[in-house]
């Protein structure tokens, strides 16, 4: 299985690279991929929008329900437990590098 990791986050890593909405793979290969920052902080706030209750009130990790439904679709593993991230399973990374791409690639 191919692990996945993805990070939806404005932190400093142990590389000095500024991070934001990028996959990083146990098979990576030459460097994060790029996306759109535009697009991605657009589908962030419509997840956001998606999601809200008590109005404007949102939770900032994503619904139970869904990752339930991806766990169960064998997209990715288990969400529940202790561990803050999950793994994308190589099924779930094929599908989830697709859409991004699909939905968030950087034209040339």
């Amino acid at each position: 299985m191919t692990k996945a990791c993805f990070v939806l986050s404005s932190r400093r890593l142990d590389n000095g690279l500024q991070s934001s909405c990028r996959f990083w793979t146990d098979a990576y290969q030459g460097g994060p991929t790029e996306y759109d920052e535009t697009r991605l902080q657009e589908a962030v706030l419509a997840l956001l929008g998606a999601f809200e209750f008590e109005n404007g009130r949102v939770w900032k990790r994503c619904d139970f329900a869904v990752m339930d439904a991806l766990h169960e679709q064998g997209c990715i593993t288990d969400p529940h437990g202790r561990t803050e991230s999950i793994y994308l399973t190589s099924e779930g990374l094929r599908k989830a590098k697709a859409l991004a791409a699909e939905k968030f690639g950087t034209r040339a």
